[in-house]
């Protein structure tokens, strides 16, 4: 579903939803939301940052209908192009999607 990815930032308030984004089309960070008929909709937090969608529609707002968690494996598995921040210490997918890498010497 790749490259289909929505970051879920958490909410200020333990009761609100967490803020969701998703990439665009023509390069720009977007909110979008989980449609009320979603399973997912009354989730006030996903077991991790990153969920994949199949369909994102806009009605009265934009919304993802079908949305499952991943994790950064999977993700870094299975994604777009990676690069390597050696001196930050990070992976950065696509150029949106970071993560934490710190080097190692084995």
């Amino acid at each position: 579903l790749y490259p289909n990815l929505i970051k879920a930032e958490p909410a200020f308030k333990p009761t609100a939803p967490p803020k969701l984004c998703y990439y665009s089309e023509d390069g720009r960070e977007e909110t979008l939301q989980i449609h009320p008929s979603s399973v997912n909709f009354q989730a006030k937090k996903f077991s991790t940052r990153w969920l994949v969608y199949h369909e994102r529609v806009q009605t009265t707002s934009v919304f993802v209908r079908d949305c499952s968690t991943v994790t950064p494996y999977q993700l870094l598995l299975f994604g777009g192009k990676i690069a390597v921040q050696h001196a930050q210490g990070t992976l950065s997918l696509d150029k949106w999607a970071t993560f934490k890498a710190p080097p190692r010497v084995g």
